[in-house]
C-alpha cells in the first residue's frame, strides 16, 4: 500500500491553523490521495476532541483514507527499539514509543513529521 503517513502533529496543526504550511501541504497530499493512516494516529486524534460533536467530525473526516495496520513486525520492532532505549536510560513512553517506530523505519511508507 503506497502512501504517506501523516503524523499527529502535523493533522493538529492543520487542524488549528487552516493556513499553516502543514494544512497547506497535508490538503495537497490528501487531494492526491497519498495519506495512509494508521490507527495510532486516529487514536491521538479523537482523543483530544473537545466535545461529542467534534470527536464525530474528526471521525468522519478519517473515513476516506486508507487505513494502515501494523503487521507482526512492526510491533516487534516497536519493541525493539523501545527496549534498546530502556537498556540506554532512556524513558520510553508511549507517543516516544510510536514516534520512534516511525522514525526508525518500522512502518512500511514514510511518514510526514
Amino acid at each position: 500500500m503506497p502512501g504517506i503517513i501523516a503524523d499527529t502533529c502535523i493533522w493538529v496543526q492543520s487542524l488549528r491553523d487552516a493556513n499553516s504550511a502543514e494544512a497547506r501541504e497535508l490538503s495537497t497530499l490528501i487531494d492526491l490521495e497519498h495519506i495512509v493512516v494508521p490507527g495510532i494516529i486516529i487514536s491521538e486524534i479523537l482523543c483530544g476532541a473537545r466535545d461529542r460533536g467534534t470527536f464525530n467530525l474528526l471521525l468522519e473526516r478519517f473515513r476516506p483514507f486508507s487505513y494502515l495496520e501494523p503487521t507482526m513486525a512492526t510491533w516487534t520492532e516497536a519493541g525493539k527499539i523501545g527496549f534498546e532505549l530502556r537498556k540506554k536510560g532512556e524513558g520510553v513512553t508511549y507517543e516516544r514509543h510510536s514516534d520512534s517506530v516511525a522514525l526508525f523505519g518500522a512502518w512500511p511508507v514514510p511518514v510526514y513529521y
